[in-house]
């Protein structure tokens, strides 16, 4: 049987849904236990809860009433009806059975199918006490404990029905490995198309190929030297004239050209496809609904946009939107599965193992991959989830290195490898690039997040094509004049890890000559930037180069990062880094060089002019502490450091490094990296699972008072008193009470899925505007709300969910009195099946009014606290627990509520509040 979409639509289009949910008074079987029992299964009966047990004595019927009155139903009838009932209406039953809601309804729609868009007989709405649900709203928070209980429900189902098949059971299991691997396929697919753009694209902004224009610059100069390749014309040296100012024309003129493209893709088409994406991703992770954040549009605007703006030369880079566009395919291949298609919570798996495979095709680094995943953006990462995300992160390392894109045979992007081990007196100079690293990055987010803010709430947030075209024409005019920002990333940032031979100087024909020491090497096949960095003889010439480029870059990156163009900051960063550890390490092996003898020096003795010290190390560290001081990450960063470099011996180092930048930077700038102050700035929902918080008040201090909630009493609201509550707020959810004066707690219902039982009811022409919407099945609120309720019995022989009807195992049982069969008068109730087959054990008075349930969806066990409740552990509820709203009450008395938006105000004002001010320095250096 075919189900349609889920959804709620406003539109013609879902006349293909269930209609209305209504129980005729002809068909409305006994409440609150189903009438289908014979259907289950005997491991049904013992595996799902069930309603409370039914009482044998009934409530007498209301004085003057037309209350209809049940007939007895002989057990023999019963069966030759159920027998005689239509197969599909049979298993929707069974469905309504086993979603085990405290007071179950037998919901009647046609057999067409319901909102959940399988094609088995599966029910993904049934959530237990939980409640139904339709599909997540936009911004909205998903519930983990439904989810997850859907989750369970599917997999007991599956296995009663794969006991005799155990290939269904192993394809269900596999389906996750699937996945994962054709994630990391296509994200190494896509990492490669985008590397070559890219390069392409840079390529032109140099020069053009004289025998074929398409072609880059490798495989115009394919086989033959680069610099000497006569078929590559550079635009200084054509034939239009004008030497180096017609480059210099030409580069600007691409920077903006490439940027106007990009920003104009991103604001026009997709807006969702600009930035980095990362703190969005970390949000959507964490539980968060952000639709077509990760749609197939944003998806292909960002795949050509992210070549277009790294390609311009801007102070950005592509590998943090990787982790975007990886999730983006993690979030549309599973669609081809109902299990992640219908569930929220376990598509968030496949997310984790997508954000790995991200950073392996970023970096080719598969095992920093999945630690990156771990360490900085998943938020539930079981063991199972470790081991898709590292097969995922595989995958997509394997497609690197088959397509390999940048002609190397090798995943390393700047292979480098040093012949001189590192000493102990280099210790002092590690620890200083890590405490420069620190600051700089504390500074940058600190700097970075004001231009954010001013970018978002003046004028400039209307015109993001213009600002754009205006850093590209800053930035092409400046870069030109630097060979360090000229150049692209790849480029600059391979010459800057390289080391140098022992003893050289810079030779007279441009290249680099060895002498004694390096066994007559030549050095001629380097790189300029090569050449230019391994001149001992301008040292200072080439640190005053270096400095400048680093300040200028760092300026750039401040007002780039976070325009609407695809960008990310891993590796300018990273270039900024490896600038001043460059810097660095020339000023240490200078030093060593000048006062060989000196005692600090001692480990250098004996190895003559050799050579001690490796400048090219110096820059590997300060490319980790530099980006650990805007990220802080720890270990995920050394690993990635090492996969691209190769380089094993200086991994210590760069632990120093790192994590001495983490230290600094946290105690500078407190200890959000600036993934983390993006979130906070945008206001997202989040509950960082790593971060230990500090609320210090209790629950009661924090919550809405019941005075100020919006509260739907158990009976005696119509359908128009639901709709114009529904019109006059803006909450997300509703606690249901027994009674507007009497305000305990029966449960909690969302707003979607009031809007969508709404909706659907509406359709009905039997539905009008006195039509009355109940939230219970208790038969004493329901007379308390002016409600008839009928008396009769029910045959002791009948059984629900596996306990009859005097059974006291019930785990959900509730002493409250529930309706008898035919309690009720004509009945709506929003559901899947249809129930006309029950017509003959039914009768009831004419006139009555028509009711609209709402029991299915009300979440009948919402987690209560009481108001003494430290914030500490509500805080750790939300983390760990998933929750989205936690009542407060007393012996079941509503006194308010907490949403996660609560938690994360009144946190926010703990911290404004606290007597640590982390950024004194910070508020010194940019006011």
């Amino acid at each position: 049987m075919r189900r349609t979409s889920r959804s709620p639509r406003r539109d013609d289009s879902n006349a293909h849904l269930p209609p209305p949910p209504l129980v005729s008074p002809t068909s409305r079987p006994p409440l609150p236990w189903p009438l289908f029992s014979p259907s289950l299964s005997p491991s049904d009966d013992q595996s799902l809860p069930g309603p409370g047990p039914v009482s044998a004595s009934l409530s007498p019927p209301l004085a003057g009433s037309d209350a209809p009155l049940l007939t007895p139903v002989d057990p023999a009838l019963l069966r030759d009806e159920l027998n005689d009932t239509p197969q599909p209406l049979l298993s929707m039953s069974t469905r309504l059975l086993k979603a085990h809601t405290p007071a179950a309804t037998v919901n009647v729609g046609d057999s067409e199918g319901s909102e959940s868009g399988e094609e088995d007989d599966e029910d993904p709405n049934s959530g237990g006490p939980t409640g139904r649900r339709v599909k997540y709203d936009d911004f909205t928070t998903i519930d983990w404990i439904h989810d997850s209980a859907v989750e369970r429900a599917r997999l007991r189902r599956l296995r009663a029905r794969g006991a005799s098949s155990p290939l269904a059971l192993a394809w269900d299991a596999s389906q996750a490995w699937v996945l994962v691997a054709l994630v990391g396929i296509a994200s190494g697919v896509i990492a490669t198309f985008i590397a070559l753009a890219e390069e392409w694209l840079g390529d032109h902004k140099s020069g053009y190929c004289a025998d074929l224009w398409y072609l880059n610059r490798k495989f115009c100069c394919w086989m033959q030297d680069e610099e000497s390749c006569s078929g590559w014309v550079s635009w200084s040296d054509s034939d239009t004239g004008g030497g180096w100012w017609t480059g210099y024309a030409v580069y600007v003129a691409m920077v903006v050209l490439f940027t106007f493209l990009s920003a104009s893709l991103c604001a026009r088409l997709a807006p969702y496809a600009a930035g980095s994406g990362i703190p969005e991703v970390k949000t959507i992770l964490g539980g968060f609904i952000m639709r077509k954040f990760l749609g197939a549009w944003t998806l292909l605007i960002k795949i050509v946009g992210l070549p277009l703006a790294t390609a311009a030369g801007l102070a950005i880079g592509k590998e943090g939107p990787f982790v975007h566009v990886s999730c983006a395919v993690g979030n549309i291949l599973p669609r081809m599965f109902a299990k992640f298609r219908n569930n929220e919570a376990k598509k968030r798996e496949i997310l984790s193992a997508a954000a790995a495979a991200g950073i392996a095709s970023a970096f080719g680094s598969p095992i920093g991959g999945v630690l990156f995943s771990l360490e900085e953006v998943s938020y539930y990462f079981p063991f199972k989830t470790m081991l898709r995300s590292f097969f995922a992160a595989m995958c997509a390392a394997v497609t690197l290195q088959v397509l390999n894109p940048y002609r190397t045979g090798k995943l390393v992007l700047f292979q480098v490898t040093y012949t001189t081990s590192w000493h102990a007196f280099e210790l002092i100079p590690f620890v200083f690039i890590g405490v420069l690293g620190g600051l700089v990055g504390a500074l940058f987010i600190r700097a970075n997040l004001r231009v954010i803010a001013v970018r978002k709430w003046t004028w400039l947030r209307r015109h993001p094509v213009q600002e754009a075209c205006v850093l590209a024409l800053a930035t092409g005019i400046v870069a030109y004049m630097n060979p360090y920002l000229r150049e692209s990333a790849d480029a600059v940032i391979g010459g800057l890890f390289r080391d140098c031979p022992a003893i050289a100087s810079l030779a007279t024909g441009g290249g680099i000559l060895g002498t004694a020491g390096t066994g007559g090497m030549q050095w001629d096949t380097e790189s300029p930037i090569v050449r230019h960095l391994c001149d001992r003889s301008a040292y200072t010439a080439t640190a005053m180069t270096l400095a400048a480029a680093a300040v200028v870059k760092l300026a750039l990156m401040v007002v780039t990062f976070g325009i609407r163009v695809p960008c990310g900051c891993f590796v300018p960063m990273m270039i900024i880094g490896a600038y001043c550890g460059r810097i660095v390490g020339m000023g240490v092996d200078a030093a060593q060089r000048t006062w060989p003898e000196a005692s600090i020096f001692a480990a250098c003795a004996g190895q003559g002019e050799t050579g001690c010290v490796g400048v090219g190390p110096y820059a590997l560290l300060g490319a980790a502490a530099f980006l650990t001081g805007i990220t802080r990450m720890t270990v995920s960063l050394v690993v990635i450091m090492f996969e691209i470099t190769g380089a094993l011996s200086y991994v210590l180092p760069i632990m120093i490094a790192v994590m001495t930048s983490k230290f600094t930077a946290d105690f500078v700038g407190g200890n959000e990296s600036i993934y983390d102050a993006l979130i906070r700035l945008n206001e997202y929902p989040f509950l960082c699972p790593k971060e230990e918080y500090s609320a210090g008040a209790p629950a009661g201090a924090v919550m809405t008072g019941a005075g100020d909630l919006v509260v739907f009493p158990a009976a005696g609201k119509t359908i128009v008193d639901v709709e114009r509550i529904l019109d006059e707020s803006n909450v997300k959810g509703f606690p249901v009470v027994e009674r507007e004066d009497n305000l305990q707690v029966l449960g909690y219902v969302s707003r979607s899925e009031v809007r969508y039982a709404l909706e659907q009811a509406r359709r009905r022409p039997d539905i009008t505007d006195a039509s009355q919407c109940i939230f219970t099945h208790d038969t004493a609120l329901l007379h308390a709300a002016g409600i008839p309720i009928a008396t009769g019995t029910i045959p002791t022989s009948h059984t629900t969910h596996g306990w009859t009807s005097g059974s006291t195992n019930n785990p959900l049982r509730s002493p409250a009195p529930s309706m008898s069969a035919g309690a009720l008068g004509p009945f709506a109730s929003f559901g899947s099946a249809s129930t006309a087959g029950l017509t003959p054990y039914m009768r009831t008075a004419a006139g009555m009014p028509v009711l609209v349930d709402m029991v299915p969806w009300i979440d009948a066990t919402p987690v209560n606290l009481v108001p003494r409740t430290p914030m500490e552990v509500v805080v750790e509820l939300f983390k760990k627990v998933g929750l989205r709203y936690v009542l407060v009450t007393r012996n079941g008395e509503l006194l308010g509520l907490i949403t996660k938006k609560d938690v994360l105000r009144h946190l926010g004002r703990v911290s404004t509040h606290s007597v640590v001010d982390h950024d004194w320095l910070i508020n010194r250096l940019v006011g």
